[in-house]
């Protein structure tokens, strides 16, 4: 079975995303909605698991778009 080259750990980018989720909530503060974009595919996988650590800490309105790029 040939091995992967990961630059992170599942856990390690669940702990990135979880601290990136917290800095948009710090320069966020008082706004009533956050807008996330994901260029599709995997940066919109990116965007929907940010949403849900940003669901635990925000009390407003979360959005993402998709981004295509041709």
């Amino acid at each position: 079975m040939p091995s992967e080259n990961l630059i992170l750990s599942a856990e390690a980018a669940g702990k990135k995303m979880q601290r990136m989720a917290y800095e948009i909530v710090e320069h966020n503060i008082g706004e009533k909605q956050i807008i996330l974009a994901g260029i599709k595919e995997n940066g919109l996988i990116i965007a929907h698991k940010i949403k849900e650590f940003l669901a635990n800490v925000f009390d407003g309105e979360i959005i993402v778009f998709e981004i295509n790029l041709d």
